[in-house]
């Protein structure tokens, strides 16, 4: 796990899905970044991040969970990219969001992309 910020290394304890989807991407040996959001000064913790496989152009989707994400008061995710089961290409580049999903479900969904792109071939633009 790659954090972003080395300020705090634990997110807030109601934050479990987002840890579970970073333990099962770190078990199968997909890449990806796990990081946390500072919106103020003070460094209060608001919410995580993971981004696969890595951020920048490469990067193909990303899931998070904040106080404005859908499905945070129940500690499910939001995610970005790979929106649908079997993630076809054409569908990557939506951008579009999807909330109130789980850590295996969103983990399901970068497996499928990882397998069918290549392993570790996927990196680059999909």
């Amino acid at each position: 796990m790659k954090l972003k910020d080395n300020r705090v290394t634990k997110i807030d304890p109601n934050y479990k899905e987002i840890r579970k989807l970073d333990a099962l991407l770190t078990e199968a040996g997909i890449p990806h970044t796990f990081q946390t959001f500072y919106w103020n000064k003070t460094g209060d913790l608001r919410g995580a991040q993971i981004i696969y496989p890595e951020d920048g152009p490469n990067r193909v989707a990303d899931v998070v969970i904040n106080g404005a994400s859908y499905g945070n008061e129940f500690d499910l995710l939001e995610m970005k990219g790979l929106v649908s089961e079997t993630a076809e290409p054409d569908e990557l580049t939506t951008g579009n969001i999807e909330g109130y999903m789980t850590a295996e479900r969103c983990f399901r969904r970068i497996r499928y992309h990882w397998d069918t792109h290549g392993g570790k071939e996927a990196t680059g633009n999909a």
